[in-house]
């Protein structure tokens, strides 16, 4: 498991975001990595952010999500103007680190979706209680867990809350095209944490877009890793 744990996309990013910090890195007024480092760290730590014209190190929603994860299991913090280590020992323990980062999961929904207003979903603003359902959902499932039954549940959620039955039809299938972008945006955290394989299930002679040009997911699927059933069986949220 351990090894596992090691070779996960995220575990080997933060090794990478905790080398690079050293004893501080100073940060804006605001509280968010200078624009300049974080256009290094993109490259150094290979986050998958594009390469385009930013203003700010939030607008980089790949590298904020690692560093806000980072800061929710309570691996760094801010502290005078300077971002500084807080628990850097534990990147040498790879499993544990799965395990801190996997208990705080629930706590990351503020850094795991791009912050604009005009897409924000229930998933969003419910995640603190979507993301424990979304893992008890794929530790009891035998097998893949196809991501749509998810965002249905989702859905499902919001309904219990909001007054849906006043939308429009075409206002309803907005909402459920952003429940399910926010869906793969969650699980594919996961898939970077190593628990989780999300698979888009694409043959190579289907289309990989749909008809407005968005990358195809109705298809997909997500399950857990060896490492991902172990992890959820004992991570504790932190106190």
């Amino acid at each position: 498991m351990a090894s596992a744990a090691g070779q996960a996309v995220l575990t080997g990013q933060i090794r990478g975001l905790l080398s690079w910090l050293g004893d501080g890195r100073k940060i804006t007024r605001t509280g968010h990595i200078r624009l300049d480092d974080a256009r290094r760290l993109v490259h150094l730590l290979d986050t998958g952010d594009l390469a385009r014209p930013v203003r700010s190190s939030t607008e980089l929603p790949y590298l904020t999500r690692l560093v806000g994860w980072s800061k929710a299991a309570r691996l760094i913090r801010a502290s005078r103007g300077t971002l500084v280590p807080r628990d850097a020992g534990l990147a040498d323990r790879p499993l544990d680190l799965v395990l801190r980062l996997l208990s705080v999961y629930p706590e990351t929904g503020s850094t795991l979706f791009p912050p604009n207003s005009g897409r924000l979903s229930p998933v969003a603003v419910h995640f603190r209680d979507l993301a424990p359902a979304f893992l008890l959902t794929l530790a009891r499932s035998d097998g893949p867990c196809p991501v749509a039954a998810l965002g249905e549940a989702s859905y499902r959620l919001a309904d219990t809350r909001y007054a849906l039955e006043q939308l429009t039809d075409a206002e309803r299938e907005n909402l459920r095209r952003t429940i399910d972008v926010d869906v793969i945006l969650a699980m594919s955290a996961l898939h970077a944490l190593g628990v989780a394989v999300l698979d888009r299930n694409l043959s190579w002679d289907m289309d990989e877009l749909d008809l407005d040009g968005v990358p195809d997911w109705s298809r997909a699927t997500v399950g857990l890793t060896g490492l991902g059933r172990h992890a959820v069986s004992l991570a504790r949220p932190i106190s």
